[in-house]
């Protein structure tokens, strides 16, 4: 799965913490085994953020 259209600072932290997922500019790309080692929170805090955005 790929997310766009995040912004650094305004993605719960989410880059920072994950600085290997972050592909070209304003994606994140999240692959079956990078999400397995993510914790589920960390994810919907994610989401949250870009609804909020």
């Amino acid at each position: 799965m790929s997310l766009y259209g995040w912004q650094l600072g305004r993605d719960a932290g989410f880059a920072t913490r994950h600085p290997a997922l972050t592909s070209g500019r304003a994606t994140i790309r999240l692959r079956p085994d990078d999400a397995a080692s993510i914790p589920d929170d960390e994810l919907r805090d994610r989401a949250r953020a870009a609804l909020d955005n």
